[in-house]
């Protein structure tokens, strides 16, 4: 959607995508907004249900040592956040 707000243009799109397999669905967003500034946000994030059980999966229930996996995103996330620096 975009409005026009004087001469700026507002801008907010969401795609998803999904892939299934079995009684597993995997949905992914990707949200791209634009408002005015000098460059968009770009956010993207997913969701993984069991359609037999009727429930989110929580990455840690898949995980074959959960502290080993915390660590890891831990670790990721900060290589991330030191980039962007």
């Amino acid at each position: 959607e975009q409005v026009l707000a004087g001469e700026t243009h507002y801008t907010d799109e969401l795609t998803v995508r999904y892939e299934e397999k079995g009684s597993v669905i995997s949905v992914c967003y990707e949200q791209y907004t634009y408002s005015g500034s000098a460059y968009p946000t770009v956010t993207s994030f997913s969701y993984t249900f069991d359609l037999e059980r009727g429930d989110y999966i929580n990455p840690i229930e898949i995980a074959d040592d959960p502290d080993t996996f915390r660590a890891t995103v831990t670790d990721l996330i900060l290589d991330q956040i030191m980039g962007m620096g």
